[in-house]
């Protein structure tokens, strides 16, 4: 897989907690996947990511992010070679810092 359909398109319903797309090729997601206000744990594993995808930063109920295995490079080294929490925390800072200004 290397694109994710429209969640909206594929009817997913809203109470979604947890999303698993480990092992493809996905290299971005599709903005209405914040539609989905109860995600909990997004699983990414084994993708082709650079960056944290956008929509990752809305997604305001996350709790757990798998990245490992992502060839990202945006993030900072440190938080990268930390694994999935610091990357999740690193997310929260951002989206904070977007939201106060």
């Amino acid at each position: 897989l290397k694109q994710l359909p429209s969640i909206l398109r594929m009817g997913i319903p809203h109470v979604v907690r947890g999303l698993i797309l480990a092992d493809n090729k996905l290299v971005d997601l599709p903005a209405d996947l914040s539609a989905l206000h109860s995600l909990e744990t997004l699983d990414l594993r084994r993708n082709c990511f650079l960056c944290i995808p956008e929509v990752v930063f809305s997604l305001l109920a996350l709790k757990v992010l798998h990245l490992e295995g992502n060839p990202l490079q945006h993030i900072p080294d440190n938080i990268s070679a930390a694994g999935s929490d610091a990357i999740l925390s690193y997310v929260r800072r951002v989206r904070e810092s977007r939201r106060t200004g």
